[in-house]
């Protein structure tokens, strides 16, 4: 358009909006994906929400979970990517990691850009969620945002485009209310009110009331052929029961799974494979304060979401026999995205475990980690 060439695109999520421009522009290789943030901690805040509606997960950090903490976790979210503006990508991770324990008073590694109390942990709140597990839900819902953000340095939006749109649709809307004027609301209640309480044919009894004079001869029979239809869909409906259609849910071809995903360049792939290595590089200490915290397995949160991070004897095989020509992309979401963590044998372990803990409890020997051997 005008002869210039546009490097850079403000994108709101998994548009394939890219993935065209790539194919059909001559300098699609050359145009670089910018995050809009608003989209991005929108899409953080709605992941938050389902942990906090999640029966399933503990009552005690739940209710810690509250809808203002929620958008405290937002406002920190934007906030450091507004402070950390152009700057490495390895800081605005580390500051949007963080973000969690900003919020619920653990303030010993926050930053003075957005924070007053650095090194203050007297009412941190951490300790009680990763008590409850929700913590470690948290986590996994920031890491998301985390992973966007090399696109989310330039701390841009697309709320000028939004506006446009929104612009757009006030002068292309057809014979829509003008929902930008005053009263339009009212307007709708008030015709919403009418038309319960005075029936179908509300019409002419406004306009009596408001004119003092009766309708027309053709106002009256079109409503009289109005409330006439009414009253035959009512009779035909009645009595008859209709079978429900199951609608077949089609993927959106703009959003979702299905959508090609921006290339991502080495120097931020580098900085997310430095990222995860250093999580899962725990000291001793660590390692013993994991050992007491992931009792009961599968029950247990926190056990989980170790599990997902570390390649565990149970998939260790399937890894090391896969042929570099098999793809290995169902082997991936299998270890990181499986819910169904049980089997028939698993049960039967389980029920088995709870009586061997009810005679093992007590002893002093307790089962332990040995740092140079593969075995408890």
């Amino acid at each position: 358009m005008h002869r210039l060439k546009y490097r850079k695109l403000v994108a709101d999520g998994d548009s394939s909006l890219y993935a065209n421009i790539m194919m059909k522009v001559s300098y699609g290789m050359e145009v670089e994906k910018i995050e809009c943030k608003n989209h991005a901690v929108k899409n953080y805040g709605k992941a938050l929400y389902k942990l906090q509606k999640d029966t399933k997960l503990n009552v005690e950090g739940r209710k810690l979970l509250t809808v203002s903490k929620i958008k405290e976790l937002q406002n920190i979210s934007k906030r450091i990517i507004y402070e950390n503006v152009n700057k490495t990508v390895d800081i605005l991770k580390t500051e949007l990691e963080n973000g969690p324990n900003h919020v619920f008073e653990d303030h010993f590694s926050c930053s003075e850009n957005y924070c007053t109390t650095v090194g203050n942990i007297t009412k941190s709140l951490i300790p009680t969620l990763e008590s409850s597990g929700i913590f470690y839900h948290i986590k996994a819902s920031l890491d998301r945002l985390i992973m966007m953000a090399g696109n989310l340095r330039a701390n841009e939006t697309n709320n000028k485009a939004e506006m446009f749109m929104s612009l757009l649709c006030k002068f292309n809307a057809g014979k829509r209310l003008n929902l930008t004027q005053r009263g339009s609301l009212e307007t709708r209640a008030y015709i919403a009110a009418l038309r319960y309480n005075l029936g179908i044919c509300w019409e002419e009894s406004v306009w009596e009331n408001v004119t003092q004079r009766s309708a027309g001869e053709y106002f009256k029979k079109y409503l009289k052929n109005l409330k006439d239809n009414h009253d035959c869909h009512k009779k035909r409906r009645t009595g008859c029961k209709k079978k429900s259609k199951t609608n077949l849910k089609r993927s959106e071809t703009d959003y979702g799974n299905s959508v090609p995903t921006a290339t991502i360049s080495n120097e931020n792939y580098e900085s997310e494979v430095s990222r995860i290595l250093k999580r899962i590089q725990v000291s001793m200490e660590d390692i013993i304060l994991i050992e007491s915290k992931t009792g009961g397995q599968w029950d247990n949160p926190q056990y989980r979401s170790e599990r997902r991070n570390r390649l565990t004897a149970s998939v260790f095989g399937e890894v090391v026999k896969r042929r570099k020509t098999t793809p290995c992309h169902n082997l991936v979401k299998k270890i990181l995205y499986e819910t169904n963590f049980t089997s028939e044998a698993m049960l039967y372990i389980v029920e088995l475990m709870k009586v061997l803990l009810c005679n093992y409890f007590g002893r002093e020997e307790h089962l332990k980690i040995l740092e140079h051997a593969a075995y408890l």
